[in-house]
């Protein structure tokens, strides 16, 4: 957001309050999960999430008026802030008992990996596609993200 701002022109007080409002959303999204997850089901919620965090991201690509923009933050913030809840969740399901803290430090293993490489990466992209660029394939990863989360397993009914 920063990047493109600068590059967009818009002041960095104004992407501190997109980013502000996206932070809210996505707490508000971890404070209603428990709810969601019981109307909707963990997967589907899951899957949705994932696909509005895309769907999101990618609508931030045109330039957009300042209202727009912050529309566009606060759903996609309702959707990111749920992932990590939700894929933790999964995992838990997902590791055999004895395995599951083994699972779980794999998972933080790989996400601190991702925050080395990824911006890295994104880096080397924004030189050459700008800021746009970035979002456009962020928004392509979680949307492809959210088209693999359709294949996982049901989980086991709560006993």
């Amino acid at each position: 957001m920063p990047a493109l701002g600068a590059e967009r022109g818009i002041a960095a007080g104004t992407i501190g309050v997109l980013l502000g409002i996206r932070a809210v959303a996505s707490m508000a999204s971890r404070l209603m999960l428990g709810r969601l997850v019981a109307a909707v089901g963990r997967r589907r919620l899951l899957v949705g999430t994932v696909a509005i965090s895309a769907a999101g991201l990618g609508l931030l690509l045109p330039p957009l008026p300042l209202w727009a923009m912050a529309v566009v933050v606060t759903v996609s913030g309702l959707g990111l802030g749920a992932g990590q809840p939700l894929t933790m969740s999964f995992l838990a399901e997902a590791a055999p008992p004895g395995l599951r803290g083994r699972a779980m430090s794999l998972r933080l293993t790989g996400n601190r990996l991702g925050q080395v490489l990824i911006p890295s990466a994104a880096g080397a992209l924004a030189a050459g596609a700008g800021a746009a660029g970035v979002l456009a394939c962020t928004a392509a990863g979680l949307a492809g993200a959210a088209v693999a989360a359709t294949g996982l397993p049901r989980p086991p009914p709560a006993t």
